[in-house]
């Protein structure tokens, strides 16, 4: 069954990333079995469960094309206890194990120092079983968040924060 979208106004960019998620990630394989009508009210559960289930798919066919032994590792970094940090990192963690990523982080206290929080980054950068890198923001007031980010491997750097992956995206180049 073909997607169907048409004059979504306030939705063209959601639609547009689905469809750059499909195309990218799954080409023509996988075409979800979901019409989208105009003033639709568009199920956010069953689109969840759609993309997680697309994901899983994907990462199993990658694995047993390539022979992969480790599996996809999420290495994040959050500082301090901020509550909404604390639930958008469990909920990352959670999504992550639903599709069959590894989460492995560090949850460490909002008093570290500068130079600690920068061991940790080339510690997870330099560890060849860690995929991608987040780095929970805001970070306290005594850290800098724009040199942390850059101390993160460009290709490691999930959060697109990297001077690097900014200047690409603004420039279009990737």
């Amino acid at each position: 069954m073909q997607r169907v979208v048409k004059n979504l106004g306030y939705l063209k960019p959601y639609t547009n990333f689905l469809a750059l998620y499909e195309n990218h990630f799954f080409l023509s394989r996988c075409k979800p079995p979901l019409v989208w009508n105009p003033g639709q009210v568009i199920n956010g559960n069953e689109l969840a469960s759609l993309i997680f289930e697309k994901i899983r798919s994907h990462l199993a066919d990658v694995f047993s094309m390539h022979r992969r032994i480790i599996p996809p590792t999420l290495g994040y970094i959050l500082v301090g206890k901020n509550p909404d940090s604390c639930r958008y990192v469990a909920l990352k963690k959670r999504a992550c194990l639903h599709v069959g990523i590894i989460p492995y982080g560090f949850e460490v206290e909002s008093t570290i120092s500068q130079s600690s929080l920068e061991a940790i980054v080339e510690e997870m950068n330099n560890d060849k079983k860690v995929s991608g890198i987040m780095v929970q923001l805001p970070l306290p007031p005594h850290l800098d968040p724009e040199s942390i980010n850059s101390l993160i491997r460009p290709d490691k750097d999930l959060d697109g924060l990297h001077p690097f992956n900014v200047q690409s995206l603004s420039s279009s180049l990737f």
